[in-house]
């Protein structure tokens, strides 16, 4: 794992000396929850998408909103996160076109494990209606998205999960 594969978004202790990949995601000492103000815990989202501007930007789009995000650079990191996580997501983020594992081949994966997280997929508005292998519950994003856009997204997604 690379230094900029893991962020743990608004999460994370100035003074710790461990870097990101030091303990398993679920495990990291610099880890600390995030509450709202009824006192239960917010949202956690894991963010998959191999471009860091991209990922730094979904991430800060929706920490600012008030939710936990976990973001990772790609399909592996992704898998290894969700499953070694002590406190599940509750959402997935992910972009198609990575290194390695797909966000298609992401999601089959997630699904067998995680049959009822919700996910949402990222692509390019050039790729639109090329993805045929996604579950028809898996909505898509369409780059460039504004930020609005997005936090809607996720709010339906995290809303009819809720339900």
């Amino acid at each position: 794992m690379h230094k900029d594969d893991v962020i743990v978004a608004n999460l994370l202790m100035e003074d710790s000396r461990n870097q990101p990949g030091d303990d398993k995601m679920g495990q990291d000492s610099r880890y600390i929850p995030v509450f709202t103000q009824d006192c239960t815990m917010t949202a956690r989202i894991l963010v998959v998408d191999n471009e860091p501007m991209v990922r730094a930007l979904i991430a800060r789009a929706l920490t600012d909103e008030g939710y936990e995000v976990v973001a990772v650079a790609n399909g592996r990191a992704a898998l290894d996160a969700a499953r070694s996580a002590e406190v599940s997501f509750d959402l997935i983020i992910t972009n198609n076109y990575m290194p390695g594992l797909t966000g298609a081949e992401l999601v089959a994966r997630v699904r067998l494990d995680f049959p009822d997280l919700p996910i949402l997929h990222v692509d390019d508005i050039g790729r639109r209606k090329r993805i045929n292998d996604l579950p028809n519950d898996v909505p898509t994003i369409y780059k460039p998205f504004s930020i609005a856009g997005l936090r809607e997204a996720v709010r339906r997604l995290l809303t009819v999960q809720g339900s």
